[in-house]
């Protein structure tokens, strides 16, 4: 196919779209009930910096032909971090949601929080396991009136989902 032709124009064009849609899917299905543990986040960024230090030995020659300075090298490594410290937070967030896990509940009192354009509205609640405040994003029950929250979560090795949440009276 001539990449200067319709069908790959076409072609194109519906991969830009279905990757876009996918990355949207990705987000409200797996990236919001997802929490990773302290270590996990360590393990992550430590991975991504390795692999980042292993593909600009891999490109050394193909960096040397485009970059003269230092400064032009630690930019071009700078952005490949930043690069795959995002492959590497979406891969483990997405193996944290595969992985089997213990289930297990609890109730724990919440307050509302709201959204904005970045976040969704609901509750936060402390979670015992992770150590921190956490956002449950839309769970089913009064938000408003209630201040007691029933959380249904899927345990594993690199953190938690979050399978239910429903406010209680």
């Amino acid at each position: 196919m001539k990449k200067y032709s319709y069908p790959f124009l076409f072609s194109l064009a519906i991969a830009a779209v279905a990757a876009i849609f996918g990355f949207f899917v990705w987000r409200n299905m797996v990236y919001r009930p997802t929490f990773m543990f302290h270590t996990t986040c360590r393990y992550m960024v430590m991975a991504s910096l390795a692999t980042t230090v292993l593909a600009c030995f891999a490109l050394r020659k193909r960096f040397a032909a485009n970059i003269r300075t230092r400064k032009e090298y630690l930019k071009a490594w700078c952005g490949m971090a930043l690069g795959m410290v995002l492959i590497f937070s979406a891969l483990f967030t997405t193996l944290t949601w595969l992985l089997p896990g213990v289930e297990s509940s609890y109730i724990a009192p919440y307050h509302y929080s709201s959204g904005s354009s970045r976040s969704c509205s609901g509750a936060q609640v402390y979670d015992r396991d992770l150590d921190e405040e956490i956002r449950i994003c839309g769970p089913s029950g009064n938000l408003y009136s209630a201040r007691t929250l029933r959380v249904i979560k899927r345990t594993n090795a690199l953190g938690m989902v979050v399978i239910d949440a429903t406010t209680l009276p």
